[in-house]
């Protein structure tokens, strides 16, 4: 979001403004363009942790919110900006907030995720498809927010094996999935999973012959119970979302006035930065 400012109605404190000197005027201007900036980033954050706009946003995505001036000097940007260290949780979950605001803020579709990304060089994810938690999540697997837990996909990129090269210590081998699947026998001597097992589908257009699972819809299932019998979906394969738009930028610069609190402002802020000058200067 680009807020545009017209530096005007200033004639109430011409005095001031002449007497300035040029470092007092370029910090009267900076305190005003950071307060304006903090009015419009406050009420971007209250407008995105609505309910009616996003379904419980995560912390991270309220405090992505940053702005900078804009390189003409009479703009100001406000937009969602990556965190840097620490942005991204276990298995790459989080990404650039920016790339799925944009799609929230102006409608159409998002980036892949970076859990999406190793899915699909592993082969698991079909190209041109995205994943999506299901409706009822899978036991463990989701942080309260919508997603998957960090640790939960680290384990499920483990187990496929979807971590760069072969042999990698964090992909899990023929024991690990042995101990996750804590199979046995039943007193009939049926096979039991007392754990899990993770299984993929693709679904009923890739044929069978893709899998075992393909009665399913598209996506990573749980398998568990007396021969595996018990199937849970985890984490689902999906067409591009396409995002209806929800974050009204426009309705936003509209309700907070950024030009008029600007004006009011920059006057005040000109008149403690001449004071201040006429207090170091000793003069009266």
């Amino acid at each position: 979001m680009k807020v545009g400012i017209n530096i005007t109605g200033l004639a109430k404190v011409q005095k001031e403004l002449a007497a300035l000197s040029g470092p007092r005027l370029q910090a009267a201007m900076a305190s005003t363009f950071g307060q304006v900036a903090g009015a419009v980033a406050k009420e971007v954050k209250g407008e995105m942790a609505k309910p009616s706009v996003f379904d419980r946003p995560k912390p991270y995505t309220l405090r992505s919110v940053r702005w900078e001036l804009g390189a003409d000097g009479t703009s100001v940007n406000i937009a969602p900006t990556y965190l840097g260290r620490g942005a991204a949780g276990a298995g790459g979950q989080k990404i650039d907030p920016q790339q799925f605001l944009l799609a929230q803020a102006f409608g159409g579709s998002r980036k892949l995720k970076r859990s999406e990304l190793t899915l699909r060089r592993a082969g698991i994810l079909p190209a041109g498809w995205f994943t999506s938690i299901p409706k009822v999540p899978f036991p463990g697997s989701e942080d309260g927010h919508g997603n998957i837990r960090g640790p939960f996909m680290v384990q499920l990129l483990s187990y496929f094996q979807a971590f760069g090269e072969k042999g990698f210590r964090k992909n899990m081998g023929a024991k690990r999935k042995a101990k996750l699947a804590n199979a046995g026998l039943t007193d009939d001597g049926k096979k039991i999973i007392r754990g899990v097992e993770y299984v993929v589908s693709y679904g009923k257009a890739a044929g069978a012959a893709q899998g075992s699972y393909n009665h399913l819809a598209p996506g990573i299932w749980a398998r568990s119970g007396v021969n595996g019998g018990q199937l849970k979906p985890v984490l689902m394969f999906i067409r591009p979302p396409n995002y209806k738009i929800r974050l009204d930028m426009q309705r936003i610069a509209e309700r907070v006035q950024p030009g008029a609190l600007f004006e009011k402002w920059l006057r005040g802020n000109i008149r403690d930065e001449y004071r201040a000058q006429v207090k170091a200067s000793g003069t009266v």
